[in-house]
């Protein structure tokens, strides 16, 4: 009698360790299959591009300008390049969308306007650029023209030029608030963001922070 239960108990506990085995197995085949997965998205980048144009799905890159605005002309030939391969963009711009436009061809893409002057002008497309115009403070509305966008064009990209603007009008927490909820939209619809700024406009603090918050994008001589 002894002898059986004896047998018995070792019947369960080989049950109980191969269950466990099994369990500790399945949980590392899980892990490793979303590591698998998430180095695969990593290398996910716009089609036939050079690796100079080559932008990550679900990125947000920051462009530190050098006071000579190399930077941002490289920014937006990133752009064009983009574009050139099918990509849809939005252009959000302290400069009026006319210059920007007719400085880097960008026919056909739709502008967001940092201005204090209020609607959509209403010879826009006559004159060339589609834009609409957007109040530095209400950033909440400036979120939502930019979701709107991503939202319904697969493929895209949004060139943000302007940030000091907002900092001038806002408190920096408020526009650091709003850059966190621009990148969880463009992780969650695999878009991609270029941020450009100008680091003498802004805090050293503040640039630190933003450094910290995107992927630099830099350029060779």
């Amino acid at each position: 009698m002894n002898g059986d239960l004896f047998l018995i108990l070792i019947i369960i506990f080989v049950i109980c360790l191969f269950i466990l085995f099994a369990r500790i197995f399945w949980m590392w085949h899980k892990i490793l299959r979303k590591r698998q997965k998430d180095e695969s998205s990593e290398k996910i980048v716009s089609k036939k591009l050079t690796p100079k144009y080559q932008l990550m799905y679900g990125s947000s890159y920051l462009i530190v300008e050098d006071g000579t605005g190399d930077g941002l002309q490289q920014g937006f030939k990133i752009l064009r390049a983009n574009l050139q391969k099918g990509a849809n963009a939005i252009v959000v711009t302290r400069t009026y969308p006319d210059k920007v436009m007719n400085k880097f061809r960008l026919d056909n893409v739709p502008m967001l306007w940092l201005s204090r002057t209020e609607g959509r002008r209403k010879d826009a497309k006559a004159s060339g650029a589609d834009f609409k115009v957007i109040e530095p403070t209400k950033l909440g509305m400036l979120l939502d023209e930019i979701k709107e966008h991503i939202h319904t064009q697969d493929d895209s990209i949004v060139m943000f030029d302007g940030l000091e603007y907002l900092t001038v009008h806002n408190e920096f927490s408020r526009v650091l608030k709003f850059l966190h909820g621009l990148e969880d939209e463009i992780a969650l619809h695999r878009s991609r963001l270029i941020v450009a700024i100008n680091p003498k406009a802004l805090d050293d603090k503040d640039r630190v922070l933003l450094e910290k918050e995107f992927k630099i994008l830099s350029f060779s001589k």
